[in-house]
């Protein structure tokens, strides 16, 4: 870092001076540094020797250290080397523990598989003899044992079973049975709601049907009464028509009649008026027949014209009166056409109605006998889902019968299997025994030994047996093949024949009439 800086130095130097430092001169000058700037120059050739000094110091500082130290603890314990120490006399005592821990239980093992070992030497010799012929005969008799008291508890377990499900059956008709009432019972009530509906309905409408009536007789008298004072109006409408209507015609022929006057009296004065006029034209004619004939012809067209007008005229007011005449008998007729429409319309609409109303009480009845044959299907499908689920019931009971039956007839088969195998198994090892016996029919001393000591040994493991199986198992098999052992290894006394008295006969006595018939009243037949 001084070193760059001295570096750095020198360059500002070289720029601040370059003509004094661009080489060699001739001259000699001086060279102008400030102090702070000389002093790192010497720094800058002083450091070697000065980091050298540093480090012969710091040397020596550590030796002076070093020594101090050791002069100080040159006399205290070595906590490591004791620590390594005591680990290493921990490690030891813990190997000769393992070791003897181990030696220990290697000779707790050898002396508990040398136990186990007898037992089991002692088992497999038991075994061993548990299947000589001595002894399988009263290992069957404790299978046989062991097969009746399982069959006893099968026995006892099928009866337990039998009387539950003779109890379930019981509970289950009682159930069935209880259902069927209620079921009966809510068909009994609803059958008797139904009737009292249909009771309260048949009264109801009884009322509608009275009600009805009532009022439809109230409406036939309102009716009948409305059709009288209708009448009655029309009536009095139509004299007031018929006055009103003479009158009009009165008036209309009085005006026709002043008309036709008129008319008459207009013609009159035109009549008068064209004689005059037609005297004028006479005299006219007369003092100007030569000159005007062609006026005269025209004069007559004229008055030719006037005539076919007037005539015209006339006739179509004689057309004009009789259509105001025909009008009036229109007007009248139509009064009575309109007044018997509304009397037709009237009745037209209570028809309607008498019809509309029994139309109503026929779509009643019609949906009342609808509903009671909806309620008769109802119930008759009822009664027959009852009887096919009861059928069904029946058949389900009829096809698990036919199982139980069934896998009783295999179990059967299948124990008469086993029963037969066992037997067979058993014939074999009487003809093994019986092998034996014959083997064993010599009379040497050691021989007779040998069998009374296997003899005794079954007769203790029979007597084992039995002691085991009291109140566990039935012991008559068991008692009986140790008897059967005894006898045939001659342990026990053979029976003395007794001897066979013959049965005394009781004589029979003839039995003789005390009252005989005599020979004279005895009747033979054919």
């Amino acid at each position: 870092m001084k070193m760059a800086e001295n570096v750095k130095a020198s360059q500002e130097l070289l720029t601040r001076c370059p003509k004094r430092c661009q080489g060699p001169s001739t001259t000699r000058q001086p060279l102008v540094v400030s102090r702070k700037l000389y002093s790192r120059f010497v720094d800058y050739t002083t450091e070697n020797a000065r980091l050298a000094e540093i480090a012969d110091k710091e040397v020596q500082r550590l030796s002076d250290l070093k020594d101090a130290s050791y002069e100080v603890t040159k006399d205290w314990n070595d906590a490591i080397k004791n620590l390594q120490r005591r680990r290493r006399e921990e490690l030891l005592s813990k190997k000769e523990k393992a070791e003897q821990a181990r030696i220990k239980f290697a000779k707790d093992m050898a002396v508990k598989n040398a136990v186990e070992r007898a037992e089991i030497v002692k088992e497999a010799r038991k075994l061993l003899f548990y299947k000589k012929p001595q002894c399988r005969l009263i290992n069957s008799a404790l299978f046989t044992s062991e097969t009746y008291r399982e069959l006893h508890a099968q026995l006892a377990f099928r009866k337990k079973l039998r009387g539950i499900e003779l109890e379930r059956d019981n509970m289950y008709a009682e159930l069935l049975k209880k259902d069927t009432e209620d079921f009966f019972r809510k068909e009994k009530e609803k059958a008797e709601q139904r009737l009292q509906r249909t009771r309260n309905y048949a009264i109801e409408l009884k009322k509608q049907i009275e009600d009805t009536k009532n009022h439809l007789k109230k409406l036939e008298l309102y009716d009948a009464k409305a059709d009288q004072e209708d009448l009655d109006n029309m009536q009095k409408e139509s004299k007031m028509i018929e006055e009103c209507e003479k009158e009009q015609i009165r008036k209309k022929k009085e005006y026709l009649k002043k008309m036709f006057l008129e008319q008459l009296e207009e013609k009159k004065r035109v009549e008068e008026k064209m004689r005059e006029e037609e005297d004028i034209q006479n005299r006219s004619i007369e003092a100007y027949r030569n000159t005007r004939e062609h006026l005269n012809q025209i004069t007559k067209q004229k008055w030719k014209e006037e005539q076919e007008n007037k005539i015209k005229r006339s006739e179509m007011l004689a057309k004009k009166c009789a259509t105001a005449f025909e009008t009036d008998d229109t007007e009248e007729e139509e009064r009575f056409r309109r007044a018997a429409a509304d009397k037709n319309k009237l009745e037209e609409e209570k028809a309607q109605a008498k019809r509309q109303f029994q139309e109503k009480m026929r779509v009643d009845m019609k949906r009342y006998e609808a509903e009671a044959a909806a309620l008769k299907l109802k119930r008759e499908l009822e009664e027959k889902n009852l009887i096919e689920w009861e059928t069904h019931q029946r058949y389900k009971r009829d096809e698990y019968n036919k199982e139980m039956q069934v896998k009783a007839a295999k179990e059967g088969e299948r124990r008469k299997k086993e029963m037969a195998e066992f037997l067979k198994k058993q014939m074999e090892e009487q003809r093994a025994i019986r092998k034996m016996e014959s083997i064993m029919d010599d009379d040497s001393q050691e021989i007779q030994k040998a069998i009374q000591r296997t003899n005794d040994r079954v007769l203790a493991y029979g007597e084992e047996v039995l002691e085991e199986s009291k109140d566990i198992r039935p012991l008559f098999p068991i008692i009986k093949a140790i008897e059967n052992f005894k006898r045939e290894n001659r342990l026990i006394p053979l029976k003395t024949a007794e001897t066979m008295e013959p049965v005394k006969r009781k004589r029979r006595v003839r039995k003789i009439c005390s009252n005989p018939t005599p020979p004279e009243q005895i009747f033979y037949l054919g």
